[in-house]
Protein backbone atom coordinates (compact mmCIF):
# COMPACT_ATOMS: atom_id res chain seq x y z
CA UNK A 1 0.00 0.00 0.00
CA UNK A 2 1.10 3.53 -0.73
CA UNK A 3 2.31 6.01 1.88
CA UNK A 4 2.10 9.71 1.03
CA UNK A 5 3.82 12.79 2.47
CA UNK A 6 2.13 16.12 1.84
CA UNK A 7 2.92 19.64 2.91
CA UNK A 8 0.96 22.85 2.55
CA UNK A 9 2.87 24.03 -0.53
CA UNK A 10 2.61 21.42 -3.22
CA UNK A 11 -0.06 18.87 -2.37
CA UNK A 12 -3.65 18.55 -1.23
CA UNK A 13 -3.17 19.94 2.27
CA UNK A 14 -4.86 22.86 4.02
CA UNK A 15 -2.83 26.06 4.43
CA UNK A 16 -2.17 27.26 7.96
CA UNK A 17 -2.44 30.78 9.29
CA UNK A 18 0.79 32.22 10.63
CA UNK A 19 -0.83 33.60 13.77
CA UNK A 20 -4.19 33.46 15.52
CA UNK A 21 -3.52 35.78 18.43
CA UNK A 22 -5.26 39.13 18.96
CA UNK A 23 -2.34 41.07 17.47
CA UNK A 24 -2.32 39.24 14.15
CA UNK A 25 -3.70 40.65 10.92
CA UNK A 26 -7.48 40.37 10.65
CA UNK A 27 -7.58 38.79 7.21
CA UNK A 28 -11.33 39.22 6.91
CA UNK A 29 -10.83 43.01 6.83
CA UNK A 30 -9.36 42.55 3.37
CA UNK A 31 -12.91 41.98 2.10
CA UNK A 32 -14.29 45.30 3.33
CA UNK A 33 -11.09 47.36 3.16
CA UNK A 34 -9.44 46.99 -0.28
CA UNK A 35 -6.69 49.45 0.73
CA UNK A 36 -5.66 47.11 3.56
CA UNK A 37 -5.29 44.24 1.13
CA UNK A 38 -3.24 46.40 -1.23
CA UNK A 39 -1.02 47.56 1.65
CA UNK A 40 -0.54 43.96 2.80
CA UNK A 41 0.47 42.77 -0.67
CA UNK A 42 2.91 45.65 -1.13
CA UNK A 43 4.52 45.47 2.31
CA UNK A 44 3.98 42.08 3.95
CA UNK A 45 3.12 39.51 1.30
CA UNK A 46 5.91 37.05 0.50
CA UNK A 47 6.45 34.44 -2.16
CA UNK A 48 9.56 33.02 -3.78
CA UNK A 49 7.72 32.67 -7.09
CA UNK A 50 9.20 35.03 -9.66
CA UNK A 51 6.11 34.77 -11.86
CA UNK A 52 3.72 35.75 -9.06
CA UNK A 53 5.98 38.61 -7.96
CA UNK A 54 6.13 39.81 -11.55
CA UNK A 55 2.34 39.61 -11.91
CA UNK A 56 1.84 41.62 -8.71
CA UNK A 57 4.44 44.21 -9.71
CA UNK A 58 2.79 44.73 -13.09
CA UNK A 59 -0.87 44.39 -12.13
CA UNK A 60 -1.37 45.77 -8.62
CA UNK A 61 -4.18 48.14 -9.54
CA UNK A 62 -7.85 48.54 -8.60
CA UNK A 63 -9.04 45.80 -10.96
CA UNK A 64 -6.45 43.36 -9.62
CA UNK A 65 -7.52 44.02 -6.00
CA UNK A 66 -11.22 43.70 -6.84
CA UNK A 67 -10.59 40.40 -8.61
CA UNK A 68 -8.63 39.10 -5.64
CA UNK A 69 -11.33 40.21 -3.19
CA UNK A 70 -13.94 38.34 -5.24
CA UNK A 71 -11.84 35.20 -4.97
CA UNK A 72 -11.39 35.67 -1.22
CA UNK A 73 -15.17 36.01 -0.88
CA UNK A 74 -15.61 32.70 -2.68
CA UNK A 75 -13.17 31.10 -0.25
CA UNK A 76 -15.12 32.47 2.74
CA UNK A 77 -18.38 31.16 1.30
CA UNK A 78 -16.77 27.73 0.93
CA UNK A 79 -14.88 27.50 4.23
CA UNK A 80 -16.63 30.07 6.42
CA UNK A 81 -13.58 32.17 7.34
CA UNK A 82 -9.99 33.07 6.50
CA UNK A 83 -8.75 32.11 9.96
CA UNK A 84 -8.57 29.03 12.17
CA UNK A 85 -11.27 30.10 14.62
CA UNK A 86 -13.96 27.65 13.49
CA UNK A 87 -15.39 25.31 16.14
CA UNK A 88 -14.88 21.55 15.71
CA UNK A 89 -18.59 20.75 15.48
CA UNK A 90 -19.23 23.20 12.66
CA UNK A 91 -15.92 23.19 10.84
CA UNK A 92 -16.17 22.52 7.11
CA UNK A 93 -12.55 21.69 6.48
CA UNK A 94 -11.40 18.95 8.83
CA UNK A 95 -7.75 19.32 7.82
CA UNK A 96 -7.76 22.75 9.42
CA UNK A 97 -9.19 21.37 12.66
CA UNK A 98 -6.71 18.49 12.90
CA UNK A 99 -3.76 20.77 12.21
CA UNK A 100 -4.99 23.14 14.90
CA UNK A 101 -5.17 20.23 17.34
CA UNK A 102 -1.58 19.30 16.42
CA UNK A 103 -0.66 22.90 17.16
CA UNK A 104 -2.19 22.61 20.63
CA UNK A 105 -0.14 19.47 21.23
CA UNK A 106 3.01 21.34 20.18
CA UNK A 107 2.36 24.01 22.80
CA UNK A 108 2.68 21.33 25.51
CA UNK A 109 6.36 20.84 24.65
CA UNK A 110 8.98 22.40 26.93
CA UNK A 111 11.68 22.24 24.25
CA UNK A 112 12.89 25.20 22.20
CA UNK A 113 11.49 23.70 19.00
CA UNK A 114 7.90 22.76 19.81
CA UNK A 115 6.41 20.01 17.63
CA UNK A 116 2.95 18.49 17.98
CA UNK A 117 1.35 15.52 16.24
CA UNK A 118 -2.10 13.96 15.94
CA UNK A 119 -3.07 10.74 14.19
CA UNK A 120 -6.54 10.56 12.68
CA UNK A 121 -8.68 7.54 11.78
CA UNK A 122 -12.11 7.93 10.18
CA UNK A 123 -12.16 11.66 10.99
CA UNK A 124 -11.40 11.12 14.67
CA UNK A 125 -8.17 11.80 16.54
CA UNK A 126 -6.99 8.45 17.95
CA UNK A 127 -3.48 9.33 19.15
CA UNK A 128 -1.49 12.46 19.99
CA UNK A 129 2.09 13.34 20.84
CA UNK A 130 4.62 16.13 21.23
CA UNK A 131 8.40 16.32 21.41
CA UNK A 132 10.03 15.91 24.81
CA UNK A 133 13.18 14.73 26.56
CA UNK A 134 13.50 11.19 27.89
CA UNK A 135 16.26 9.60 29.97
CA UNK A 136 17.47 6.41 28.32
CA UNK A 137 20.70 4.47 28.45
CA UNK A 138 22.11 6.91 31.03
CA UNK A 139 21.60 9.92 28.75
CA UNK A 140 18.89 12.33 27.70
CA UNK A 141 17.45 12.05 24.22
CA UNK A 142 14.73 13.89 22.36
CA UNK A 143 11.54 11.99 21.53
CA UNK A 144 10.02 13.46 18.39
CA UNK A 145 6.31 14.29 18.24
CA UNK A 146 5.69 11.69 15.52
CA UNK A 147 7.51 9.04 17.56
CA UNK A 148 5.44 9.90 20.63
CA UNK A 149 2.13 9.76 18.71
CA UNK A 150 3.00 6.49 16.97
CA UNK A 151 3.94 4.92 20.30
CA UNK A 152 0.57 5.97 21.73
CA UNK A 153 -1.24 4.67 18.64
CA UNK A 154 0.33 1.22 18.95
CA UNK A 155 -0.89 0.94 22.54
CA UNK A 156 -4.43 0.64 21.14
CA UNK A 157 -5.26 -2.96 20.24
CA UNK A 158 -7.22 -2.04 17.13
CA UNK A 159 -4.27 -0.20 15.60
CA UNK A 160 -1.88 -3.09 15.99
CA UNK A 161 -3.42 -4.14 12.68
CA UNK A 162 -1.14 -2.79 9.93
CA UNK A 163 -3.93 -2.63 7.35
CA UNK A 164 -6.06 -0.44 9.62
CA UNK A 165 -3.08 1.88 10.18
CA UNK A 166 -2.87 2.44 6.43
CA UNK A 167 -6.20 4.29 6.71
CA UNK A 168 -4.74 6.69 9.28
CA UNK A 169 -3.53 10.22 8.60
CA UNK A 170 -0.72 11.84 10.57
CA UNK A 171 -0.55 15.62 11.08
CA UNK A 172 2.59 17.23 12.51
CA UNK A 173 3.34 20.92 13.04
CA UNK A 174 6.04 23.03 14.63
CA UNK A 175 5.26 26.18 16.61
CA UNK A 176 7.79 28.97 17.07
CA UNK A 177 8.23 29.16 20.84
CA UNK A 178 6.56 32.16 22.45
CA UNK A 179 4.39 32.81 19.38
CA UNK A 180 1.61 31.18 17.38
CA UNK A 181 3.75 31.15 14.22
CA UNK A 182 4.04 27.84 12.42
CA UNK A 183 7.41 26.69 11.10
CA UNK A 184 8.77 23.87 8.96
CA UNK A 185 7.97 20.49 10.49
CA UNK A 186 8.83 17.99 7.77
CA UNK A 187 9.54 14.67 9.54
CA UNK A 188 13.21 13.73 9.84
CA UNK A 189 14.56 10.66 8.04
CA UNK A 190 14.16 8.47 11.11
CA UNK A 191 10.56 9.59 11.66
CA UNK A 192 9.76 9.03 7.97
CA UNK A 193 11.15 5.52 8.35
CA UNK A 194 9.02 4.92 11.45
CA UNK A 195 5.91 6.33 9.78
CA UNK A 196 6.42 4.08 6.76
CA UNK A 197 7.12 1.05 8.94
CA UNK A 198 3.86 1.72 10.76
CA UNK A 199 2.11 1.87 7.38
CA UNK A 200 0.50 5.27 8.00
CA UNK A 201 -1.46 6.26 4.88
CA UNK A 202 -0.88 10.02 4.56
CA UNK A 203 1.32 12.48 6.43
CA UNK A 204 0.74 16.25 6.53
CA UNK A 205 3.25 18.76 7.92
CA UNK A 206 3.51 22.51 8.35
CA UNK A 207 5.88 24.83 6.49
CA UNK A 208 7.05 28.39 7.08
CA UNK A 209 4.65 30.09 4.68
CA UNK A 210 1.57 31.87 5.99
CA UNK A 211 -1.99 30.87 5.21
CA UNK A 212 -2.99 34.18 3.61
CA UNK A 213 0.17 34.34 1.48
CA UNK A 214 -0.38 30.80 0.19
CA UNK A 215 -4.02 31.61 -0.48
CA UNK A 216 -3.12 34.69 -2.52
CA UNK A 217 -0.50 32.70 -4.46
CA UNK A 218 -3.03 29.97 -5.17
CA UNK A 219 -5.60 32.45 -6.41
CA UNK A 220 -3.14 34.33 -8.58
CA UNK A 221 -1.79 31.13 -10.13
CA UNK A 222 -5.22 29.72 -10.95
CA UNK A 223 -7.37 32.73 -11.65
CA UNK A 224 -5.44 35.89 -12.48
Amino acid sequence: MKNEFRNNLNQNCIYINKSTDSKSTDNNNFITEPDELKFYIKNKFYTNSKNINKTIHQSLDKDFIEKLISLLKIHILKYGDLTLNAKPKSIKNKHMYFLEQAKEEACKSLLNHQHGCVIVYQNKIVATGYNKYAFKYKEFRSIHAEEDALKNLLKITKFQNKNIRNNCKLYVVRVQKGTNFLKMSRPCKNCIKNINNCNIGITYYSTNDTFIDDLICQFISKNI
